[in-house]
């Protein structure tokens, strides 16, 4: 084999190794949904996330008391004030109801399961669960980069949670498309990942309580 050749194999194998090890180092999370093992729980679960799929105000509020904590308010007139002043919370409703949660205690549903995990030596507000398989990392905010790994449901550090795709029309200030956070990788490199793969532990949570036989939504707290 020329030495040409054997460097390129080399080169090859290095990035092979670095590719599995970044990968193997990020910790795993696996996605845990408790909700379906209570049927009137998760079909209550489902009824709200319809709704709010719908956008359809009279059917959450019958799911929402009016002593629900949501924000720094209670019951409908704080979530609909809420959701006016910033419509995209409709999708972030929408997303938290998709993924999961646990039961914290008998009558007691905390979604999304996300919540829950912490990473020693990683700042909360840096740390992110990757909700996907085999989601790449790139070199730069562009699926036309480089994948530098791939993460299958586990943390990530995140350094930065908004950054514009590198083809956005910044003369036009274009945030229409498809944004991206910045991750750490284990061997301190900095790559990108497409936001929506991405979930911040302290993002929105909703709490769900049993009272009179009946699931309620009892809290829904923005991300802090």
């Amino acid at each position: 084999m020329s030495v040409g050749r054997s460097r390129a194999a080399l080169a090859a194998l290095l990035a092979l190794q670095a590719l599995s090890a970044s990968a193997a180092s990020a910790r795993p999370v696996r996605p845990i949904d408790q909700a379906r093992h209570d049927r009137a729980l998760a079909e209550t679960r489902d009824r709200l996330a319809q709704a709010v799929a719908r956008k359809d105000y009279v059917a959450i509020a019958q799911l929402v008391p009016s002593d629900a904590r949501v924000g720094t308010g209670n019951g409908m007139p704080a979530l609909v004030a809420w959701l006016r002043r910033d419509p995209a919370l409709w999708d972030e409703l929408e997303r938290t109801l998709a993924l999961g949660g646990r039961m914290v205690a008998p009558g007691q549903f905390e979604a999304p399961y996300t919540q829950f995990v912490r990473e020693r030596g990683v700042p909360p507000e840096e740390l992110g669960v990757v909700i996907g398989r085999q989601i790449p990392v790139y070199d730069a905010p562009t699926e036309r980069g480089q994948v530098l790994a791939r993460y299958s449901h586990e943390t990530a550090v995140v350094k930065r949670w908004w950054v514009a795709d590198a083809h956005a029309d910044a003369g036009k200030g274009d945030r229409a498309a498809e944004p991206w956070v910045e991750i750490q990788l284990p061997s301190k490199r900095l790559g990108y990942m497409q936001k929506r793969w991405v979930r911040w532990v302290g993002a929105m949570r909703i709490g769900f309580a049993k009272r009179g036989g009946q699931w309620q939504v009892v809290r829904i707290e923005t991300g802090n």
